[in-house]
């Protein structure tokens, strides 16, 4: 009896993980086609900015939450990396997001992570 309510509670929350992954997923996706995607690829090369595929991996999390906020701010604090992006776009201005919370950044990011090794 123990192992079957054990088993059940397994299932129940395996269920429920899932679901949350895929509706972040889903998030992000979202937020990805309609606000990033009229700029960046994944996996498919440059636009009017970077292809962002494996962006996580040169990237720190606390740094693409910034960035996305406030491309300026953060290339304006003297971010040597955020300004060659700049230079390398023929400044162009990346739009800020300062509406984003830090998880819809986050769950971009996870679908960027997801979709870069597709």
């Amino acid at each position: 009896m123990k192992l079957h309510l054990c088993s059940a509670i397994v299932t129940v929350i395996l269920i429920i993980t899932s679901f949350i992954s895929a509706s972040s997923q889903n998030i992000g996706e979202t937020t990805f086609k309609q606000v990033c995607a009229a700029c960046h690829t994944i996996g498919k090369g440059r636009l009017v900015g970077p292809d962002l595929a494996n962006a996580d991996q040169r990237l720190s999390e606390e740094w693409i939450i910034k960035f996305v906020k406030s491309s300026q701010s953060v290339i304006q604090s003297g971010d040597k990396y955020a300004d060659s992006l700049f230079q390398a776009y023929n400044h162009a201005i990346m739009p800020d997001q300062p509406t984003f919370t830090d998880d819809q950044i986050k769950e971009i990011i996870a679908y960027i992570q997801v979709n870069s090794s597709a």
